[in-house]
C-alpha cells in the first residue's frame, strides 16, 4: 500500500539575505554543481537552472526550513529563507554553508599558482565550490546507508526516507521534502526497510545529533584530525565516511584526503608519484593548504571526466555548458 504523503508545513514568509561571495565563483555553475553532486541530485534541482530550492532541518533546533537560493548580482548572491523566526539566521547560515558561500576563497587561486597542476584544474572547473549535504547528520547517515551498496542506491533510500517521512513544505513554486530531524528518524527507524545492523547504527547516530554532539560548528571548532577521531567512533563509520562527514558535512575546507583512493590515484598520476605512498602524496599537499579538501575536489572532478586511456592530470580549458553533464558531473 502505498503511504499517504504527509500534509504540506505552510512556513513564514520569506527572509532576504543578498551575499557578497568572497573569491572565485561562477554563479551559473552553482545550479549543476547541486544537480550533480549525486546527494542533492533531485529531480527539482535537475530542472532548475538559475534558482536552487532546498528544504532541510536546521541543526540544533530540528525545525524545518525551505531556502531559495538565486543570482542577483555579478558576485552577488541571493538566500530567501523561509523559517520560523527563532532559527532563520541559522537556516541562512547553513544554506551558505551547504553551498561553500561561508568561505573566503580569495586565497584558493595562488594555490593555482603555486602548483600548475591544480592551477590548470582551477582553469577547467572555473568557480567550482564544494557542494555540502544538508548536514554532518545527514552526512552520516548516507554513509551509513551507502555502506556496501552504490551511492546512488544509497541517495534514493534517503530520499525516499524524506519523501515518507519528512516534512513536506513549498519553496518557491516547488514541494520539496526534508529528511527527518533526529528524533523523528529514532522514532520511525523500525519501519525503514533497512537490515538491522543500519537500523541500529542508524537510531545511534540520530541520538548523538540530537543531543548537539555531530553539529559543523562543533567539528569545525576541533582540528581536523581531532574531528576525524570523533568521526571514526560512530558506528559504522571508519576512515573514508568520517573525511566524507567532515568536508562534505560540516564543510572544513582543508582535510586531506587520505581515505579516497581514487583521489590518491589521480593525483599520482597527474604528479607521476606512487599511488600507494600516502605520505608523499600528502607532502605534496601541503602547498594546498588551507584549501585541501577544495584542491581534492578538482582531482576527484578529473577522474570522473576522464575518458578511459586518457592522461591524467588537468586537459585544455574549453566552454561548458552548466546545465549539460559537464565537469560537474560528479562532486563526490
Amino acid at each position: 500500500m502505498t503511504p499517504t504523503p504527509a500534509s504540506i508545513t505552510t512556513l513564514c514568509p520569506p527572509h532576504v539575505t543578498d551575499l557578497d561571495v568572497r573569491g572565485p565563483l561562477d554563479l551559473a555553475a552553482v545550479p549543476a554543481c547541486v544537480r550533480e553532486f549525486i546527494p542533492t541530485s533531485r529531480p527539482e534541482a535537475r530542472a532548475a537552472r538559475a534558482i536552487l530550492p532546498m528544504a532541510f532541518t536546521v541543526e540544533g533546533e530540528w525545525q524545518t526550513a525551505g531556502v531559495l537560493v538565486r543570482p542577483v548580482a555579478k558576485r552577488t548572491i541571493r538566500i530567501e529563507t523561509e523559517a520560523p523566526p527563532t532559527v532563520v539566521a541559522a537556516a541562512t547560515a547553513q544554506a551558505r554553508r551547504i553551498l561553500s558561500l561561508d568561505t573566503d576563497a580569495r586565497g584558493f587561486a595562488a594555490i593555482g599558482r603555486r602548483d600548475p597542476v591544480v592551477g590548470q584544474l582551477q582553469s577547467w572547473f572555473r568557480g567550482v565550490r564544494p557542494v555540502l549535504f544538508h548536514s554532518p547528520y545527514e552526512a552520516a547517515c548516507w554513509a551509513i546507508i551507502g555502506n556496501r551498496i552504490g551511492s546512488r542506491q544509497a541517495t534514493s533510500i534517503m530520499r525516499h526516507i524524506a519523501g515518507e517521512h519528512g516534512r513536506r513544505v513549498v519553496v518557491g513554486d516547488t514541494v520539496l521534502s526534508s529528511f527527518p530531524a533526529p528524533a523523528e528518524l529514532h522514532a520511525l527507524s523500525g519501519s525503514l526497510r533497512l537490515p538491522e545492523r543500519k537500523v541500529s547504527r542508524l537510531r545511534a547516530v540520530a541520538e548523538i545529533a540530537h543531543d548537539g554532539e555531530l553539529t559543523a560548528s562543533m567539528l569545525l571548532a576541533m582540528e581536523a584530525e581531532d574531528a576525524l577521531r570523533s568521526l571514526r567512533r560512530l558506528p559504522g563509520i571508519g576512515p573514508f565516511s568520517a573525511e566524507l562527514i567532515l568536508t562534505r558535512g560540516a564543510g572544513h575546507p582543508d582535510v586531506f584526503p587520505r581515505g579516497e583512493h581514487g583521489v590518491l590515484e589521480e593525483m599520482a598520476l597527474a604528479y607521476g608519484a606512487d599511488p600507494d605512498d600516502v605520505s608523499s602524496l600528502e607532502r605534496i599537499a601541503e602547498s594546498w593548504q588551507p584549501f585541501r579538501s577544495w584542491a581534492a575536489l578538482l582531482f576527484r572532478l578529473s577522474r570522473e571526466q576522464r575518458a578511459p586511456g586518457e592522461r591524467a592530470g588537468p586537459r585544455p580549458v574549453k566552454a561548458v555548458d552548466r546545465g549539460s553533464r559537464g565537469p560537474q558531473e560528479a562532486l563526490w
